[in-house]
């Protein structure tokens, strides 16, 4: 339980990461604080994002938690595997994290995460977009889960054509991305682990292309048992169009759901997914997370997803390619 002070001052946010999605968040944060610092690897996009918000441009993390004393939120939209090392750093200099999802790639660098949230008496504030999702809320009400019972099988389908960009960027390579499970399909994670439960074993194959030994994987299919006893297989892929699917078979009901934007976001059935709708949409959802974060910073009861919740879905992650690797 983490008791946040009531505060009525603009609060200073710096941001670690400095791609398209840092972008998101310098818009937001610009609504309900002050952006000072902008810390990125690539030189031309820290200065471009820095100048545009009037913040400093830091090469170096370790130089911009130094030197911003005043910074009270860091942003972490880094590479994944540099999540726990920006996190750790930023807690024990006093400063509350928003994080974006997942929250890092191993089971032991979320416990020491969550561990450093509680012995320096500051808050991990998690991005997980799947929160939003129609069976998570649901669920929160017991409602879909009374309905259909305890699931008892299932097979989960997660396809997503990945452009040249990601593959060849951090996010395309073991580390730090660490595999298509962290990005992009980690939300089917948090999914599947909240209606079957921990992942009991895993059996299964991944599939790589000619340079796998640096890159992460273009296919995985694995076997699941679930702590819950339900049993499904995990099929996910790079070279297919989108597509996004969760068959089961439960107690009461058969039926299937595809994974698709979260409902907060929702377009109409009959709209195209363009450019422009998927920016005004993603435009929605980091609105509305700002709108949460400013009321949790003023000591308001918001309930963001944990670094328990954020644990949960790497120990998830990095049990199955422990498995099929």
């Amino acid at each position: 339980m983490f008791l946040t002070p009531i505060f009525d001052a603009m609060k200073n946010f710096a941001i670690v990461g400095a791609g398209e999605v840092a972008k998101l968040h310098a818009k937001n944060i610009q609504r309900k604080g002050k952006l000072v610092a902008v810390c990125g690897d690539d030189e031309l996009e820290r200065e471009t994002l820095a100048i545009e918000h009037g913040a400093k441009a830091y090469g170096s993390f370790d130089e911009m938690l130094a030197s911003e004393k005043e910074t009270d939120v860091v942003v972490v939209c880094s590479a994944v595997g540099f999540h726990a090392e920006h996190i750790i750093k930023s807690l024990q200099a006093g400063k509350d994290v928003l994080c974006e999802s997942p929250l890092c790639l191993t089971k032991a660098a979320a416990w020491q995460i969550i561990e450093t949230e509680k012995y320096c008496a500051k808050r991990v504030y998690l991005i997980q977009t799947p929160s939003f999702f129609s069976p998570f809320k649901h669920q929160k009400k017991n409602e879909w889960k009374n309905h259909i019972g305890q699931i008892q099988s299932f097979q989960l389908d997660c396809t997503m054509s990945l452009n040249e960009n990601f593959l060849s960027g951090p996010d395309g390579q073991k580390f730090p991305g660490g595999g298509l499970l962290y990005k992009p399909f980690g939300l089917v994670i948090d999914l599947l682990i909240s209606h079957c439960g921990e992942i009991k074993t895993a059996e299964g194959f991944l599939k790589f292309d000619n340079n796998g030994a640096s890159t992460v994987e273009n296919t995985g299919v694995a076997v699941l048992k679930m702590q819950n006893g339900s049993i499904g297989t995990f099929h996910w892929s790079s070279v297919m169009s989108r597509r996004r699917q969760f068959a089961f078979v439960a107690e009461n009901a058969v039926g299937d759901m595809e994974i698709d934007e979260p409902e907060l976001l929702q377009m109409q059935a009959d709209s195209p997914l363009t450019a422009k709708t998927i920016e005004g949409l993603t435009t929605k959802l980091y609105k509305a997370v700002y709108d949460d974060l400013s009321k949790a910073l003023r000591g308001k009861d918001v309930k963001f997803p944990t670094t328990l919740d954020g644990a949960k879905t790497v120990e998830a992650i990095e049990k199955i390619y422990k498995a099929l690797r």
